[in-house]
């Protein structure tokens, strides 16, 4: 069956862009978007019902009120409506009228009123200035009436959760169709080379130290956790060590070790033995997406889940990049903000005549050379970059302030 999805308002196309469904339609009377009347005209005279409406129209409680209304008419059965600026940051931001750049309006006041509706069930993810999840389903956690509430006091009535809280909240009353759900159009894989090129016995002994330390855990605890991990080993590596690599993944399907087919041989990218065991991974997929992150670095708890929410369908590779990271050195981490870092992502559509490119196919700070760069947004570091002495090419910038 075909996903139909519908957004309310907003200047730019850049959700909606975005957006991976079958049909899909923008309502804004101003500029872009595919149909141009108010959202109230559109509703009056609307036919189509959808899976997702995403409301960021006119942000007074009033209206946001009647476009949550309208739009659970139109919604289809295991659909879900989303609101968008729920979490004003600072009280100017959620007046009625804007008098600052950032703007959320009160919209919040919209869904203090939701919650306390016994046949809505509503949550807000305390994301992207707040993301409001409206089910038509009895109210799991209602709350008692009451006639008002100040915005200094709304985050302990809105049912404030974390993104990773969402599958729970959603539980299996809503199964929302996408292009996931119907058909796994990609392949997602997370790779690493462990050790290419260097079998030194002090080498390994420092670098399992750093992956035990950072690697492991940080994609072990991801939050999505529909991808495949390979490392890629050197075939020299002495076999203690090589035993020690695949006793720490072994618990894992999800996880495996590509030893090289030679010793010593430095490379920049993956050799082919290591790209031929990610496409024996594939299915029926059309895309493949890599992503790489280095063996004595470490990845943010989202990576994963925000990467593959990133992802779109394209005809032609493409880089995505998260600048926003954290360095760490001496024991301290800092914030690092720092495009065409080294946790690129390639997705590329597949080709069954030729070996796909993948993520390690260029050196991260010419990758925009390569192939065009995607980069992404992020409200908390999604890496972290780990500083050493066996590894000049990361430089700790300590307290020095970055442009």
């Amino acid at each position: 069956m075909a996903t139909a999805y519908l957004e309310i308002g907003s200047c730019r196309d850049d959700t909606f862009n975005r957006v991976r469904a079958d049909l899909k339609f923008r309502v804004n009377p101003e500029s872009g978007g595919t149909l141009s009347p108010a959202s109230d005209e559109f509703f009056a005279t609307n036919e189509q019902c959808f899976d997702v409406i995403f409301i960021d129209g006119v942000h007074r409680c009033e209206q946001v009120l009647r476009d949550v209304d309208n739009s659970l008419q139109a919604l289809n059965p295991g659909g879900v409506v989303v609101l968008h600026d729920c979490l004003p940051t600072k009280r100017e931001y959620q007046l009625r009228d804007p008098i600052t750049r950032a703007w959320t309006g009160d919209v919040w006041r919209a869904m203090f009123a939701l919650r306390q509706r016994p046949d809505l069930d509503s949550t807000v993810i305390d994301s992207d200035w707040g993301l409001g999840i409206v089910l038509p389903r009895a109210n799991t956690a209602l709350l008692p009436p009451m006639h008002s509430c100040d915005w200094e006091d709304s985050r302990q009535y809105l049912r404030v959760i974390s993104p990773n809280q969402l599958d729970d909240f959603l539980g299996s009353s809503i199964q929302l169709k996408t292009p996931e759900s119907r058909e796994n159009w990609f392949l997602q894989v997370l790779v690493t080379r462990f050790n290419v090129g260097v079998v030194d016995e002090k080498w390994l002994r420092h670098r399992f130290d750093f992956f035990e330390r950072f690697t492991l855990p940080s994609v072990r605890e991801q939050s999505e956790r529909r991808f495949q991990w390979v490392l890629q080993g050197d075939g020299g590596t002495p076999v203690v060590w090589k035993n020690r690599l695949e006793s720490l993944i072994k618990d894992d399907s999800r996880f495996s070790v590509v030893w090289s087919k030679q010793s010593g041989k430095r490379t920049l990218g993956l050799l082919p033995e290591t790209k031929e065991h990610i496409v024996s991974l594939c299915g029926s997929e059309t895309h493949l997406v890599t992503s790489r992150c280095d063996s004595d670095d470490a990845l943010g708890i989202h990576f994963m889940r925000r990467i593959r929410e990133a992802i779109l369908p394209v005809s032609e590779p493409e880089f995505l990049d998260f600048p926003l990271g954290r360095q760490w050195g001496d024991g301290k981490t800092r914030h690092y903000y720092r495009p065409r870092n080294a946790f690129q992502t390639l997705v590329e559509p597949l080709n069954s005549s030729v070996l796909p490119e993948m993520a390690y196919c260029i050196n991260h700070v010419q990758s925009d050379k390569r192939f065009p760069v995607r980069e992404l947004e992020a409200d908390t570091p999604m890496w972290l970059q780990v500083c050493h002495d066996l590894n000049l090419a990361n430089r700790w910038l300590g307290d020095h302030k970055e442009p």
